[in-house]
């Protein structure tokens, strides 16, 4: 776990970094301002306090987030959500929002349960994908928050999903020297060991199906699109000394949206919404503890 000292550098530097998102691509304004939102959050109390409390009983299989209660303190909860929300949203179509249920969103939203989500976006007579999008970023302290408590270094896990909050993962990470690899969730930031020539998305090892898209020049040893013609779908790799901090996992991979375009230009695609899905329980407390 890190220490705090090490959350508020890390803090700042996710936040220069969103700053020269903005800059390097304006387009992206409405997607960066409620995230940095939650940025912001993940290096505070009570996020950092939050300590999900386990299932008795998980299948080995499962993620260690599922069937877990997340103690929740409804005026901190209720405050970052609608802060999120007052970032996502333009201000004549917030009204709505006050009357969600803060709970229930977030439960929805870490399951990526899209049906209950559409519920939710009628009552409140708003844009189910604009929620669904907001909604996805104001869950990230909590998840970032799970996988800091249940995860421990080095994970080794078989499962094409995240170990710890279940969605598929963003990217994989070619670490130090000797290149071994790692894929990365962008939910949570949680991380586990993989090998070279696997298709983290169905599995696939036939080298003759597993191929890549390197950019010229320098900007290819850093990072590069694999590709998977069995399935389809593409991820990214980037070559790190040790794994990129948690919070700026989603900026880097906006950062290199160029290779998003050359893979679908292609015919790849990332796969959406073919993870595990976790079912949590938020329950109310008086205060956050650790």
């Amino acid at each position: 776990m890190s220490r705090p000292g090490n959350a508020v550098r890390n803090g700042t530097a996710a936040r220069e970094l969103s700053e020269q998102l903005e800059r390097e691509r304006p387009e992206l304004l409405p997607w960066l301002l409620p995230l940095r939102v939650s940025l912001d959050a993940l290096q505070l109390d009570p996020w950092r306090s939050l300590a999900p409390l386990q299932a008795p009983h998980r299948e080995a299989t499962a993620p260690l987030l599922h069937g877990a209660t997340i103690p929740l303190d409804p005026a901190a909860t209720r405050g970052h959500v609608r802060a999120v929300l007052a970032a996502a949203f333009p201000p004549g179509v917030r009204d709505g929002l006050d009357a969600l249920d803060v709970a229930a969103l977030m439960e929805v939203a870490i399951a990526q349960d899209d049906e209950c989500l559409t519920t939710l976006a009628d009552q409140a007579g708003v844009d189910v994908n604009r929620l669904r999008a907001a909604s996805q970023i104001a869950v990230l302290p909590v998840l970032h928050a799970a996988a800091r408590t249940l995860a421990g270094n080095d994970a080794v896990w078989s499962e094409r999903y995240c170990l710890v909050c279940g969605a598929l993962p963003l990217a994989a990470e070619a670490l130090g020297l000797d290149r071994a690899r790692q894929l990365r969730c962008g939910r949570c930031g949680a991380g586990w060991k993989t090998r070279v020539l696997l298709c983290p998305y169905c599995g696939e090892t036939d080298h003759a199906k597993l191929g890549s898209l390197v950019p010229d020049g320098p900007a290819g040893q850093v990072c590069w699109v694999e590709t998977c013609t069995s399935c389809s779908s593409y991820w990214k790799t980037r070559a790190v000394l040790r794994g990129a901090p948690s919070d700026s996992l989603l900026l880097e991979d906006a950062r290199t949206l160029e290779l998003d375009i050359a893979a679908t230009e292609r015919g790849f695609r990332r796969p959406e919404h073919d993870g595990f899905r976790v079912r949590v329980r938020v329950a109310p407390v008086r205060a956050i503890v650790s």
